[in-house]
C-alpha cells in the first residue's frame, strides 16, 4: 500500500523549474519533468511531463510524454501520451497527441491529430473485410 503511493509521487515529481523571472533562448532538453513559469523561445524536449504554468510564455515546439498548459504556448505540441489545456491555457499551434483534453475557457488555434494504436487495427480489419467481399463475389 505505502510502496504504491511512494512510486506514484516520484513519477509526478518535477525535476526542473524555470522561474517566472527566467528567459531561455534555444533548446531545452530534459529526461525528467519540467515546470515552466518563465519564458522560453526555441525548442523543448522532455521524456517526462511538461507543465506550462499560468505565468509561463513559451514560443517553441514542445515534444514530451505529457503536456499540461495553463499559460501561453505559441508552437506545435507533440505529446506521446496526453495534452491537457487548462481553462487559463492558450495554445496557438498544431497538436499531435494520443489523448487530448481542452477545458472550458481554454484557447486553441490550430489543428489536432490524435495518434492511436487502434487506427492500425481498424485499417487491418477493413482490409480483411474487403478481401472477404472480393472472395464472396468470385465464388458467386
Amino acid at each position: 500500500m505505502f510502496g504504491k503511493n511512494q512510486k506514484n509521487k516520484s513519477q509526478s515529481k518535477v525535476e526542473t523549474v524555470i522561474g517566472s523571472e527566467t528567459k531561455i533562448d534555444g533548446t531545452l532538453e530534459t529526461k525528467g519533468s519540467l515546470r515552466i513559469e518563465g519564458k522560453i523561445d526555441g525548442l523543448v524536449e522532455s521524456e517526462g511531463e511538461v507543465f506550462v504554468g499560468e505565468s509561463g510564455k513559451v514560443t517553441a515546439d514542445i515534444n514530451a510524454r505529457n503536456v499540461i498548459i495553463a499559460g501561453s504556448v505559441h508552437g506545435n505540441i507533440n505529446a506521446k501520451n496526453k495534452l491537457k489545456i487548462l481553462a487559463s491555457g492558450k495554445l496557438d499551434g498544431n497538436i499531435k497527441a494520443k489523448n487530448l483534453i481542452i477545458k472550458e475557457g481554454a484557447s486553441f488555434i490550430g489543428s489536432s491529430s490524435l495518434n492511436s494504436n487502434n487506427n492500425k487495427k481498424i485499417n487491418k480489419n477493413k482490409d480483411k473485410s474487403k478481401k472477404n467481399e472480393k472472395d464472396k463475389k468470385k465464388n458467386n
